[in-house]
């Protein structure tokens, strides 16, 4: 169930996910890809009724605004740093979680990540990039990668 009572639909993130890993292995690992689909999603999280803002703390702001010319790769960068937080807790059951998931791939690896990130399902999209970079180089790569710039992370290969 959603959050409205319905059937849960995570289609359109999975679709991104799958679009997002083929263009970052068309890329060669540039998360410059990343922060572009951050920056273009934002007119279709917003009809689903959400700000992309909303997922980021306060504390985690800054100076982050839709204006800048990098927003996509400031707000990769922010969000990939707080879900780091969260996923990337050695032996935590969190952390099997996602290393199960991954295994399954995007529609496994959406939802899971929606129910721990309390992320709406309606706005699951903002997990996409995410989940590609998950799915495109695993977990460990995931917890290890700098934030600060935007960057490829290494070969492709899922998996941790």
């Amino acid at each position: 169930m959603d959050d409205q009572g319905g059937t849960v639909d995570y289609k359109p993130a999975i679709a991104r996910t799958a679009e997002l890993v083929a263009e970052l292995r068309r890329a060669n690992g540039d998360l410059e890809v990343l922060g572009h689909s951050y920056a273009a999603m934002r007119p279709e999280v917003a009809a689903a009724g959400y700000d992309l803002m909303e997922f980021i703390p306060d504390a985690d702001r800054g100076t982050l605004h839709f204006n800048m010319p990098d927003f996509g790769r400031r707000f990769l960068n922010t969000y990939i740093g707080i879900v780091r937080a969260e996923l990337c807790a050695k032996g935590s059951e969190l952390e099997t979680r996602v290393r199960t998931a991954i295994t399954a791939g995007a529609s496994s690896l959406i939802s899971m990540l929606a129910a721990a990130l309390s992320v709406p399902t309606a706005a699951a999209l903002v997990l996409a990039p995410i989940a590609a970079l998950l799915l495109a180089y695993g977990l460990d790569a995931f917890c290890k990668m700098e934030v600060s710039g935007v960057t490829g992370c290494g070969q492709s290969g899922a998996g941790s």
